[in-house]
C-alpha cells in the first residue's frame, strides 16, 4: 500500500517516532556530524536537534508525516508559517533556548551557535513558509516520500501567493529541491564550518 500523509499534533505518540526517523536520516550529516565531532556525541545529540525542530513546528506551524499501513512513521516534514510582524525574533530566541541542552554536549558549540544565528539572520525578511525539517527514514528513501511530504504546504504557499524557504547542508539537495522550484539564493560559509545552502521558491 502507498504511504499515507497525516498531520501530527502535540501529544501524538508518533512524535517520538518522527524524532527517531530524523535522527536516522541525518546520521553522518556533514554539518551535524561536524558539530558533534565524534560518533558518540553525534548519537547523543541527534534527538535533541530534531525534538527542538518538531517542537517549534508543533507549537507554531505544522508537522506532516508519511506513515505505512500500520501507522509507523516513514518520513516527516516540519513547517513554520509566515511570521506575524515582530514575532520572528521571539521565535528564534525560543528555538535557541530549546537547544541549550544540545549545545552543552557538542565540542564545536561556539561555531554551531554562529552558524545557526547566521541562518536565522539570512532568512528572507518578507513573509514565507519555512521548511525547518524534511527527513525520510533511510529504509524508505527513493520512494518519492520527500516530494509527497512537501507537497501540501507548497500547494498552500502557491494558493496564498507566499514564497517558501529552507536551508540544506548537502550539495546534492540543491538540485533535488530544484525539482520543486527552489533556487539557490546564497550560502553561509563560516571559516572552519561546512557550507550551508540557502534555497527559496517563488509561488506558482
Amino acid at each position: 500500500m502507498d504511504p499515507v500523509l497525516e498531520r501530527l499534533h502535540r501529544g501524538d505518540p508518533r512524535i517520538r517516532e518522527a524524532v527517531a526517523v530524523a535522527a536516522r536520516a541525518f546520521w553522518r550529516d556533514p554539518l551535524f556530524s561536524f558539530f558533534a565531532r565524534d560518533l558518540l556525541a553525534e548519537y547523543r545529540t541527534h534527538p535533541g536537534w530534531w525534538r527542538s525542530a518538531l517542537g517549534g513546528a508543533l507549537s507554531a506551524g505544522e508537522v506532516w508525516a508519511a506513515t505505512d499501513a500500520d501507522g509507523a512513521v516513514l518520513g516527516v516534514a516540519a513547517w513554520l508559517p509566515p511570521d506575524p510582524p515582530g514575532s520572528k525574533a521571539v521565535r528564534t530566541a525560543r528555538e535557541m533556548l530549546a537547544l541549550v541542552p544540545v549545545f552543552a554536549r557538542i565540542p564545536h558549540r561556539r561555531l554551531a551557535w554562529r552558524v545557526l544565528w547566521a541562518c536565522a539572520e539570512r532568512q528572507p525578511k518578507a513573509p514565507h513558509f519555512y521548511l525547518a525539517l524534511l527527513a525520510v527514514d533511510p529504509s524508505a528513501q527513493g520512494r518519492g516520500l520527500g516530494g509527497a511530504l512537501v507537497a501540501p504546504m507548497l500547494d498552500r504557499a502557491d494558493a496564498v501567493g507566499v514564497p517558501a524557504y529552507l536551508e540544506t547542508q548537502k550539495p546534492e539537495n540543491v538540485s533535488w529541491y530544484g525539482r520543486f522550484g527552489f533556487v539557490e539564493t546564497g550560502r553561509i560559509e563560516l571559516p572552519g564550518s561546512p557550507v550551508v545552502w540557502l534555497l527559496a521558491r517563488d509561488p506558482r
